[in-house]
This record gives C-alpha cells, structure tokens and sequence, in this order.
C-alpha cells in the first residue's frame, strides 16, 4: 500500500468545511442568528447561505488546483527517473 500523500489529505478539506458548515447552520440558533445578535449586524440565513457556498467554492477550487498541481510534480518526477 503507498504511503498516504498530503495531496491525498488536501481532498479532505472540501468535506471538513462542509461538515463545518452544517454544523453551524443546524445548531441552535445558526450562526446568522447568533452573529446577528453579537455584533449588531443583520445576517439573515440566506446570508448566511451566499457567503458559505462562495467560501466552499473557493475552498473546492483550490483544493483542485492543489491536488493537479502535486499530481503533475510527481508525474514530471517520475519522468525524470525514467530518463
């Protein structure tokens, strides 16, 4: 069995912020309602909604990059051994 790789741990992320994510929506109150009411600002749950899926693109999106760019080194490694 290969070792496990951090590319292979980067895959991770996407999912812990999503377990993150429902946490924080379906606990109590939410999160909107609890900020709302610490910090004065009106953050309704759609709020809440637009900015978590914005932040969970970007998270996917640079996991990927993350994840072909370690895939590409290793394949330009293996290529070098070979010649």
């Amino acid at each position: 069995m290969d070792k496990l790789k951090p590319e292979h741990i980067t895959l991770l992320l996407p999912f812990a912020l999503l377990l993150h994510i429902f946490d924080e929506y379906f606990s109590g109150i939410c999160f909107a309602g609890w900020f709302s009411g610490v910090s004065k600002v009106s953050l309704s749950v759609s709020d809440f909604i637009v900015i978590n899926s914005i932040g969970f693109a970007t998270v996917v999106g640079g996991t990927i990059l993350l994840f072909i760019t370690a895939v590409q080194e290793e394949l330009r490694g293996e290529e070098n051994k070979v010649n």
